[in-house]
């Protein structure tokens, strides 16, 4: 039997406090994870990972032993400004990461 007028049953913001508030360490855990595989232009506001969700959810467990879902994962690095997927032009390889251009210029200078 459904009623017109649902009642709530909780109050606001009752139930499990976020992850990031239960658990202080998970952010900056994650951003140790990702630092290193961060694509984009730094002048730009656009990041992403070449990491995905499922393997930096199980990195976590692995390393710090924090359990987070990969939805979590994902949504923690959203919040972070980070897209969970790349520019186009890089995805296809029409463009090269930033990353691989400095090793073309370091080889570039050596010569």
């Amino acid at each position: 039997m459904q009623t017109d007028n649902p009642v709530k049953v909780r109050r606001k913001e009752s139930g499990r406090p976020a992850h990031e508030i239960a658990h202080p360490e998970l952010v900056p855990a994650l951003e140790k994870l990702v630092d290193p595989a961060t694509r984009g232009d730094p002048e730009s506001p656009l990041r992403w990972t070449c990491k995905s969700t499922r393997a930096l959810s199980a990195e976590m467990f692995a390393k710090y032993g924090l359990r987070v879902g990969d939805k979590t994962v994902a949504r923690l690095l959203r919040s972070r400004g980070y897209s969970l997927q790349a520019a186009p032009e890089y995805a296809r390889g029409r463009k090269a990461a930033p990353s691989d251009r400095d090793g073309q210029f370091e080889y570039i200078n050596g010569i």
